[in-house]
């Protein structure tokens, strides 16, 4: 493995200047000197950072979070930044200097000679260096958008409102306006630089894969795949060894390496640990390390975490009469996927890192089995799969494209191959990364946006380029061409798909649009609520806070900005609809609006938690159900969403009915059209009995106990439930397995009190 010897992270500043001062010699400057000649301003610079950021700490620039000053501060897009420090150092003939991450048109100077261009943010790139003493790195970035007027996309090309600048630039398409992030199309330097130096003898990548799992057994078969670099022509003289432990089973196997540059070891373990996603056993995860030994001598180590799991999808290409599957099996076992989409957790990706334990921290404290890396963001940095691994969380990986016809031509396709060769290669390692995705809604907008209507599978990207790479680098789990993915059958015989994403636009939660879905499982489907007075109240002026919605029934312009409008307008623009959303659905179901925010945010927040609710609900009652991911997790900045915790970390109502609608066993009671129902609902491969007792809080009426055996991995129907007219807030108790819950239900939203309301969850949580 190359080894990091240097951190260049330390000392950095940034000149900057508009695109229209300095286009016409911005690629002339490869020195500080030239930069101080031209009395460009200066700042402090954070690497990783974000020049944004950098110069609100430099006090150039108002709060970005506040109001709509980011509307206000968008000409920072349009500069050009140059990055400079100086370091000391004498270089060797391996060195390599390494920029994890550029966001994103860069050129790199070293010594005032150009050594590196980038043009895509999501991956690493790396130079030979060499010299030695004091040396001046200077870093170029080019405006996105500037970079972005080079291209003309072709007229098959599609896009959403404000992102047409991100169909060739590969940088997170959220970062040009999105409905749950504000346009930040600015750059820096995102990841930390090093010099690397690499070794003669090294171990450059190691992917174990598992051929075949028994559980009955406890046995598995692994499969190692190697690439070694080595100094000797005597290949004859090197060993690889591969060793690794979990609990009481070890195993160690060595080959000589014949296949030169790479190989392969295949061997069965006895006693196997298998790696099982949360609820259905353990995570296990076997410490390996990898040795490549010289002449009886090791010259490298490589060491990683190995689950032992095979991964399934049956899927169907369509629903029929009827008839589809959608389904996940982990060592042959059915596993219904619960969980949340992960949406960044910053506009600015350099804070992403830092925001990791925040959000990986929910993501486990809501329940989640699984989560969804949805395709407008950014690929996450291996401790965020380090922790699925570790606490079985199955993860859905998309490809970075989103909501687009992206251009179907040898430029793009080439941009996206490398991008997609070195996550593949990075990522393979993680037994929790169960499917690779094509793309978000990137089929959607070929079959029905634009007011074109054009077949999905004529996508040469998602159809042959994406599936080719994955065979060639990760054929060990399954691969989807976009979400939700419109097949040839779809698309010619106007059939449902087995997996959607549930949104028209947000229609009564109880509307038959998602009951009656024929989807066997739903990746994305959400519903929005106001963010707490405490949290508004940071991003809000006091003027604007409330009401949210001025006489013409538009928002005002700070609840405008952020509902992510790039501008304040009085044109029909894409994410006007939020707040008056919101606002709507509070009157529908409340029957009425408050004169103060904090009593609207409530009930806001009501309403959403009993969507998320029932959705869960709608999901967990069947069968043929086979998974929900809820949309979505965390905000990223202040905005009034889907998200059941905001950016400021303060947990909606629907945070807490998420956590115990995801819970193993469930019980609660299922809304027909022929009446109520109690549904058991069994996540888990235990089985047993369920003692369970339906009752009113206030009143205190009885209303149904007794006891049902429960299967593995079933939901039943114990019977049907006469709720008197009387009984507003009611519970379920059960207990299964030694351990006790909780549920609840109301008939409707408009027949209750908050005070009481509230009271019910508590009693709800004290029970759990």
């Amino acid at each position: 493995m190359e080894n990091k010897i240097f951190n260049i992270n330390k000392g950095w500043k940034t000149y900057y200047c508009k695109n229209s001062e300095c286009k016409k010699w911005s690629d002339s400057i490869t020195s500080e000197k030239e930069l101080k000649a031209k009395n460009l301003e200066s700042i402090p610079a954070e690497v990783p950072g974000c020049f944004v950021l950098d110069m609100y700490k430099a006090n150039k620039i108002p709060d970005p979070f506040y109001g709509d000053n980011l509307i206000k501060l968008q000409y920072l897009e349009t500069m050009h930044l140059w990055y400079v420090t100086t370091f000391e150092m004498e270089f060797s003939e391996s060195d390599e200097l390494l920029f994890e991450g550029i966001d994103t048109i860069a050129d790199i100077y070293l010594d005032g000679k150009h050594i590196l261009r980038t043009e895509n943010m999501f991956i690493p790139h790396s130079a030979k260096v060499e010299g030695k003493g004091k040396h001046e790195l200077v870093v170029h970035i080019t405006p996105a958008v500037i970079e972005a007027k080079k291209y003309v996309a072709p007229a098959s090309s599609n896009a959403l409102w404000y992102n047409y600048q991100g169909l060739y630039i590969r940088k997170p398409a959220f970062s040009f306006g999105w409905d749950i992030l504000p346009r930040v199309a600015s750059g820096g330097i995102w990841k930390p630089v090093y010099v690397v130096r690499k070794k003669e003898d090294s171990i450059n990548d190691v992917f174990v894969y598992t051929l075949f799992t028994e559980p009955d057994k406890n046995r598995a078969k692994i499969r190692i795949y190697f690439d070694i670099t080595t100094q000797d022509d005597m290949i004859q003289n090197y060993k690889f060894r591969f060793s690794g432990k979990c609990k009481e089973s070890e195993f160690c196997e060595e080959i000589v390496p014949w296949g030169n540059q790479y190989g392969r070891l295949a061997f069965i373990i006895e006693n196997a640990q298998l790696w099982w996603p949360r609820g259905y056993g353990e995570p296990n995860l076997y410490e390996c390390k990898a040795e490549l030994i010289y002449e009886g001598k090791v010259v490298d180590t490589y060491n990683l975490n190995v689950g032992l799991r095979t991964v399934e999808l049956e899927r169907t290409e369509s629903i029929k009469d009827g008839e589809g599957q959608f389904l996940f099996k982990i060592n042959g076992v059915p596993v219904f996927w619960k969980g949340v989409n992960w949406s960044p957790l910053s506009p600015f990706p350099s804070e992403n890192e830092k925001k990791l334990p925040f959000g990986l921290n929910h993501l486990w404290e809501t329940g989640s089995n699984c989560v969804r890396m949805w395709g407008g963001g950014i690929y996450e940095d291996d401790s965020f799969f380090d922790f699925c691994d570790s606490h079985g969380i199955m993860v859905w990986q998309d490809f970075m494209m989103a909501c687009a016809v992206y251009p179907q031509d040898k430029t793009f396709a080439e941009k996206l191959e490398k991008e997609v060769v070195y996550e593949i290669k990075r990522l393979r390692k993680h037994p929790s990364l169960t499917l690779w995705s094509g793309d978000n809604e990137c089929d959607c907008t070929y079959n029905t946006w634009g007011g074109v209507i054009r077949n999905p599978n004529e996508n040469t990207i998602t159809r042959h380029l994406l599936p080719d790479l994955c065979r060639i680098h990760d054929f060990s789990r399954p691969y989807l061409p976009s979400s939700p993915y419109i097949s040839d059958d779809c698309y010619v015989n106007n059939l449902g798909t087995p997996e959607a994403h549930l949104w028209a636009d947000r229609p009564p939660y109880k509307s038959d649009y998602y009951s009656k879905s024929d989807c066997r499982f739903v990746s994305e489907i959400g519903y929005p609520g106001a963010v707490s007075l405490k949290s508004a109240e940071q991003f809000i002026g006091k003027e604007y806070l409330y009401p949210l919605l001025m006489e013409n029934g538009e928002a005002n312009p700070h609840w405008m900005a952020h509902s992510t409008e790039t501008q304040i307008t009085d044109m029909e623009t894409p994410y006007k609809y939020r707040m008056k959303l919101i606002v709507n659905r509070v009157k529908d179901y409340w029957g009425y609006l408050p004169d103060n925010y904090n009593e609207f945010s409530k009930m806001s927040q009501v309403v959403m938690a009993e969507a998320v609710k029932h959705f869960i609900e709608i999901f967990r009652s069947e069968n043929w159900r086979t998974g929900i991911i809820y949309w979505n997790l965390a905000d990223g900045w202040p905005i009034s969403s889907e998200a059941v915790v905001d950016c400021y970390g303060d947990k909606k109502i629907a945070y807490g009915i998420m956590k115990r609608a995801y819970e193993p066993v469930y019980a609660f009671i299922n809304e027909k059209e022929d009446g109520r129902y109690l549904v058991i609902s069994n996540n888990s491969l235990k089985e047993g009995t369920v003692r369970y007792t339906i009752s009113d809080v206030y009143t205190e009426a009885h209303i149904v106990s007794g006891t049902i055996d429960i299967k593995a991995n079933t939901s039943t129907c114990v019977g049907k439930i006469e709720i008197p007219d009387y009984c507003d807030y009611v519970k379920t108790e059960w207990e299964f397995d030694g351990e006790k819950s909780c549920s609840h239900y109301i008939k409707e939203i408009s027949r209750i009190t908050m005070d009481k309301y509230m009271d019910l969850l508590k009693t709800c949580r004290e029970t759990n």
